[in-house]
């Protein structure tokens, strides 16, 4: 790599670019925890908006897994089937 001086652009602004996911709009991500909130009490499980921004940022199915995974929510499952989360309840939610 080769290192020196480079003058900064001082003209117009030729473009911005935002990312609007949580950014520009929606800031707190309130949209996708909403939705994981909503599709966990869709199949008998509560959980807060707080645990479901916890994950943020991984793939959705991580993001999935990752929740049945906390105390709480593994809890009300286990509770609620009488067996731990597998794959395919991962996959159900998902």
């Amino acid at each position: 790599m080769r290192a020196g001086f480079r003058r900064p652009y001082t003209g117009k602004v030729r473009a911005v670019i935002f990312d609007w996911a949580g950014t520009v709009v929606d800031h707190g991500c309130c949209a996708p925890a909403g939705v994981f909130v909503q599709t966990f009490a869709e199949h008998g499980l509560d959980i807060t908006i707080e645990q479901a921004r916890g994950p943020m940022g991984v793939h959705k199915r991580e993001h999935v897994r990752l929740l049945l995974g906390l105390d709480a929510v593994r809890q009300q499952f286990e509770k609620r089937h009488r067996r731990p989360a597998g794959e395919a309840d991962i996959d159900a939610i998902y």
